[in-house]
This record gives C-alpha cells, sequence and structure tokens, in this order.
C-alpha cells in the first residue's frame, strides 16, 4: 500500500516540480516523492546485488552516459553554465526511480493498470483546472501547466490519450474513455504541440498495425480510426495558436535553424562532444537566450559526442528489444508509446529527463522480469 501511494505521488505530483517548498531551490513536491521512493525503496526491496542483476541490462549504458555527461560537461565549464547539473540532477533521480518501479511491477505489489488509472487522475484533475482556468497561463498562445513547458504538458496528454485508445479497443469505461478522450484532444490542441499531434497520429496507426486482431477486426477499426481522425483535425484545426503552428509556410523553421546552427558546434568536438555547458555557451553567440537543441539524438551528440550517443543507442535498442519479448497487451501499449516517443523527440529534447518516460521504462522492464521469473522462456537477450 505505501508503494502505491508513493507511486501515485510521484505521478500526481509531475505538473508540479515547478512550485517550491519553502522556497529552497530544486525544493518541490516532486522531488520529494522521488527521493521518499528511492530512500524507502532500496532499503525495503531487498538484495541490492539482486535489483542490480535485475536491472544491469539497461542501467550500464545509462550510466555510461552520465559519467561520460558529466566529465565532458565539466571539462567544457563556462561563466555561461546554468542548466548540466540541473539535468544531471534530474536525470540521476528519474534513473533511480525506475528500478524500484520495475521491482513493485514484477512483484506483483502494483499492477500497470494502477499506473495507468493514477495517470488518468492526474489528467482528469487537470482537466477541470483548464475548465476553471486555475494554475494555467498562456505563452504566446500556448497553454502551460505552472509554469512548465508546453510540450512536456501535451505529450502527458497523449500518453493519457494513448491510455484511453487502448482501453477503448479493449472495451473498458468505452464511454467515459471516449469523452475523456475527446476532452483531452482540447488541451493537447491548445498547447500547440506539433509533436504531440504527431504523436497522437501515430500511436493508433502501430497499435492497429502490431496488433493480433484478424484482418476483419482490424479493418473495422481503421474505419473508427479514420472517423476519429477527422474528429481530431476539426479540434484542432478550431484552435487557433495549432492551426496557425501547422499551417505556416515552413513549420519547421525556427527548429531548422537551430538545428543548422547546433551542427556546425557539434563539428567543435565530434568524438566527445562540449557537454551542456559548451552547448549553452555557444548557442548564446547566435540567439540573445539560451535554446535548447529542440532535438534528442542531435542533443545527445552535442552533449557527449558520438561516444555518448553510441551508449545512449545501446540503452534505446535495449529497451525496444525488451518490449518485444514482453507477453502482454499493457506492455504493448507501452511499446507503441516508447516507438512513437523516440519518433516525437525528433522536435524536442526533453525525452531523457522525463519521468513518465522512465515510468514506462521501469513497467516494461518489470513486466520482462516478471515472465522471465514465472514462465523461464525468455532467455538473456544480451
Amino acid at each position: 500500500m505505501i508503494y502505491k501511494l508513493l507511486i501515485f505521488l510521484t505521478i500526481f505530483s509531475m505538473p508540479f516540480s515547478r512550485i517550491l517548498l519553502f522556497g529552497i531551490p530544486y525544493f518541490n513536491i516532486h522531488w520529494l516523492s522521488l527521493f521518499t521512493i528511492i530512500g524507502y525503496g532500496y532499503i525495503n526491496l531487498g538484495n541490492k546485488k539482486q535489483i542490480w542483476e535485475n536491472h544491469k541490462y539497461l542501467l550500464q549504458p545509462l550510466i555510461y552516459f552520465v559519467i561520460i555527461f558529466i566529465v565532458v560537461s565539466w571539462w567544457n565549464d563556462s561563466d555561461y553554465v546554468s542548466s548540466p547539473y540541473t539535468f544531471v540532477r534530474q536525470l540521476v533521480l528519474v534513473i533511480l526511480t525506475m528500478p524500484i518501479i520495475s521491482e513493485c511491477i514484477s512483484r506483483r505489489i502494483i499492477k500497470i493498470e494502477d499506473i495507468n488509472n493514477y495517470l488518468l487522475i492526474l489528467l482528469t484533475f487537470l482537466s477541470v483546472l483548464f475548465l476553471l482556468g486555475i494554475g494555467i497561463e498562456y505563452d504566446e498562445g500556448r497553454l502551460r501547466y505552472f509554469g512548465n513547458n508546453a510540450n512536456a504538458s501535451a505529450m502527458t496528454f497523449v500518453f493519457g490519450t494513448a491510455i484511453l485508445f487502448h482501453r477503448i479497443l479493449n472495451k473498458k469505461y468505452k464511454i467515459v474513455s471516449i469523452l475523456l478522450l475527446l476532452f483531452y484532444l482540447v488541451i493537447i490542441a491548445n498547447t500547440g504541440s506539433r509533436s504531440a499531434a504527431l504523436v497522437f497520429f501515430i500511436i493508433p496507426i502501430i497499435y492497429l498495425i502490431k496488433s493480433n486482431y484478424s484482418l476483419r477486426f482490424k479493418i473495422f477499426l481503421f474505419l473508427i480510426i479514420i472517423v476519429l481522425l477527422i474528429i481530431v483535425a476539426v479540434i484542432f484545426s478550431n484552435v487557433g495558436v495549432l492551426e496557425e503552428r501547422l499551417s505556416a509556410e515552413n513549420p519547421l523553421e525556427g527548429r531548422t535553424n537551430i538545428w543548422n546552427i547546433a551542427l556546425d558546434i557539434y563539428m567543435i568536438n565530434p568524438i566527445f562532444g562540449i557537454g551542456a555547458s559548451g552547448w549553452e555557451a555557444e548557442i548564446t553567440k547566435y540567439f540573445w537566450k539560451y535554446r535548447s537543441p529542440h532535438n534528442i539524438y542531435l542533443m545527445v551528440l552535442l552533449y557527449t559526442g558520438i561516444v555518448g550517443f553510441y551508449f545512449m543507442s545501446k540503452l534505446w535498442i535495449r529497451i525496444i528489444k525488451i518490449s518485444k519479448h514482453v507477453i502482454d497487451r499493457d506492455v504493448f501499449l507501452y511499446y507503441s508509446i516508447m516507438i512513437v516517443s523516440y519518433i516525437a523527440f525528433i522536435t524536442d529534447s526533453g525525452l531523457l529527463m522525463s519521468y513518465l518516460f522512465w515510468l514506462f521504462v521501469g513497467c516494461i522492464l518489470g513486466m520482462y522480469n516478471l515472465q522471465f521469473v514465472k514462465y523461464k522462456k525468455i532467455t538473456s537477450i544480451s
């Protein structure tokens, strides 16, 4: 029961990570929840060596990446630096929580359905706040919750729509799920997030292609998806900010300018990169303020070079391999989300610090470990 409460708090507190407690820097309810579940988990889950053995397949390349990131950022430290160590702190925190989630799943302390419910509770709560106009603001016409990045908020809602779509297909709470799905789409449109819109359109298609349904049922689902996407297009076209961003002559003009500059900066040190501090120092020479690379793959190359990219690619491939080995419909949902996340974050760079992303990874690895122990059918995939 304690683990369920702690996991619920870590999920529910995500949008409030910018609200400081007692005015202490970096001290907020989300970080407090993460520290609590990490401390409680590693104290009470037993054999630390066994936990490491259960998760080293994913943790090893991730740890190597973090070490390279820290060393390169330290080596290229500058007076401009403000983001690298924030990045490390948050990345380490979410990484440490991933094995806890995985162990809770594999030991049947919590079910994936519980985690889905927690996320939907959060999103429904945020929807009520949207209706009441509490905790929201508009930056250049884009909806933001409690000062958080609009794309991050939108992606959270997209993951919620994936869960609802999954429930509709499995005939669970169909009417409620459809109503929530449409309302979530209105909020996504108000964020103006093009990457979130892209993910929403791709998730049902991947889910349909990879499912084991009969051809007749797939055709039926395909027709439903077409009708749904038409409705979505109507919703999106009636929300000015997203319609304006999508209908621009070159929707990615700002991003492509940054990417072209980033490629030039990357060539300063293509082997080890220039670190987050080096990137901040270089990009502020071109813009009046710090700019994100807006591309997860380019960000890894810039921060850690081809060496760091090797370990991060190894991690991503291993996540996909594990998810393909798990025989479970809920994990298949996360598998679909994982694939489209990789695609969508071509235009963003927040994937590595997303607690929700590592939560999904923990769920997949937990189900893999549970299945490995239960059925003894899956051999090592390393």
